[in-house]
């Protein structure tokens, strides 16, 4: 799954190191491997701590993000499976 954006009323918008994760692939959430949105939830859902306590891992990836006036909108950040 590649970061593709994020709502820009959200407070990962205003981050520089965010902006520099677009375009990265999703790879762990919590230690978890992680290779759809539904797996993601699913790690969300079973985390003792709730989704305060995330720990995300990205690596570079091949895939450019879609233009900005493609994104959807939402509260969380924007995934491509």
């Amino acid at each position: 799954m590649v970061l593709t954006g994020c709502d820009p009323r959200s407070i990962a918008a205003q981050s520089d190191r965010f902006s520099r994760a677009v375009g990265m692939t999703l790879t762990t959430v919590n230690h978890v491997k992680v290779s759809s949105p539904r797996e993601v939830k699913d790690v969300i859902d079973g985390s003792e701590w709730g989704i305060d306590a995330l720990e995300l891992h990205l690596k570079p990836g091949a895939v450019r993000p879609p233009a900005p006036d493609k994104q959807r909108r939402g509260g969380l950040p924007l995934l491509v499976a």
